[in-house]
């Protein structure tokens, strides 16, 4: 995403400073400070269109799930079959990646659990001793 960025910024900064270059070359002494100016506005340019390209998806995906869950194996779905087929294609590494992330997150659970009751017990302690 970065790298994507990044070029995105470069290639307009180059296209900038040719056209500066070329139409307003003897009205400027240096072309660093419009090139700066120019990477800058297309970075953040970029970083915007990513950032909204990036809750498109999320938006299709959760709408997809919602359609799944309310529709899931009828032919009500309002998915496309093209999605459907995508994403069932995936549904067998999808689930043992959730697992996986589902024992992970049960066992730093139960280790916060563990911590949470050892602090505890030392302030429990500290203030028998008072």
């Amino acid at each position: 995403m970065l790298l994507g960025k990044v070029l995105v910024a470069l290639v307009c900064t180059g296209v900038g400073a040719f056209l500066i270059n070329m139409f307003y070359d003897e009205e400027i002494s240096s072309l660093v400070m419009p090139c700066i100016v120019i990477f800058v506005l297309c970075f953040v340019v970029a970083t915007l269109f990513m950032m909204v390209f990036e809750v498109s998806v999320d938006c299709i995906f959760l709408c997809f799930l919602v359609d799944e869950k309310n529709f899931g194996g009828t032919d009500r779905m309002y998915a496309s079959k093209s999605l459907e087929a995508t994403v069932n294609k995936y549904k067998d590494v999808s689930t043992a990646r959730a697992e996986v992330l589902r024992r992970r997150a049960i066992l730093a659970t139960a280790k916060n659990q563990g911590h949470a009751a050892a602090d505890g017990g030392v302030a429990v302690g500290a203030q028998d001793k008072d």
